[in-house]
């Protein structure tokens, strides 16, 4: 099962890497990096995130908090 995750502003993230919700500790694994972009994709999600909330990632260099986003929504993607 994979997650559409839409921030509210651009982030840039390493594929691989722990995203961890500020709020409630919710974490997932980025499927593909991206790169100045709102939309990410996660698998294993660990947790809820919450709408508002912002992320941060478990690599230093990935770029979540110059634009300052929040989770703007949340889409569950079932894989068949």
């Amino acid at each position: 099962m994979y997650s559409l995750v839409t921030m509210s502003a651009n982030v840039s993230l390493t594929d691989d890497v722990v995203i961890t919700g500020s709020t409630t500790g919710a974490t997932g694994i980025v499927v593909a990096a991206v790169s100045s972009t709102t939309d990410v994709i996660l698998k294993q999600v660990n947790g809820t995130f919450l709408i508002g909330e912002a992320i941060t990632s478990s690599k230093a260099t990935d770029d979540t908090t110059s634009t300052t986003p929040t989770l703007s929504s949340i889409l569950t993607l079932i894989k068949s």
